[in-house]
């Protein structure tokens, strides 16, 4: 059976990132929704947000660099189909923005395998800060199609 990538899918990921201003290593987990919206057979528009936290490596009562949930809201997303597969190859780019206020802002670009009917793998290709600077992050998750037909 052929898969429509678009549709709404949840998003789990996780990995780590370093903050170069606390000099702190801070595993990342998070779950989110992500919902992609085809404008040609090569792509379209993605839309959404994830809830993460993030905990330091040297433990959640490190009183330099505390414990952090926060919420993004992705923005002006995009996905490209690079191989049409099977199996299906994509690259969905995102700017993702924190809530409440002059929040976080940064870019990446994820790389998506389909690894099933309604699934995929996703590996983080090229985050950066709101000032185009690289971030030193790796994530790596899964996006499964959800539907109305339980």
């Amino acid at each position: 059976m052929a898969m429509t990538i678009a549709g709404d899918y949840v998003v789990k990921f996780s990995g780590f990132t370093h903050h170069p201003s606390s000099g702190r290593s801070m595993n990342i987990v998070g779950l989110g929704k992500l919902t992609l919206t085809a404008t040609s057979a090569a792509g379209g528009t993605a839309a959404g947000y994830h809830r993460s936290t993030l905990n330091p490596f040297t433990g959640q009562n490190d009183a330099k660099q505390p414990r952090h949930h926060t919420t993004y809201d992705y923005q002006n997303a995009t996905y490209t189909v690079t191989d049409a597969g099977p199996p299906i190859v994509a690259e969905v780019a995102i700017t993702f923005q924190e809530r409440g206020g002059a929040g976080q802002r940064m870019t990446d670009t994820f790389v998506a395998f389909q690894t099933g009917p309604d699934r995929f793998s996703l590996i983080s290709k090229d985050p950066k800060d709101s000032s185009g600077g690289l971030v030193d992050e790796v994530v790596m998750g899964e996006a499964i199609k959800v539907t109305n037909t339980w």
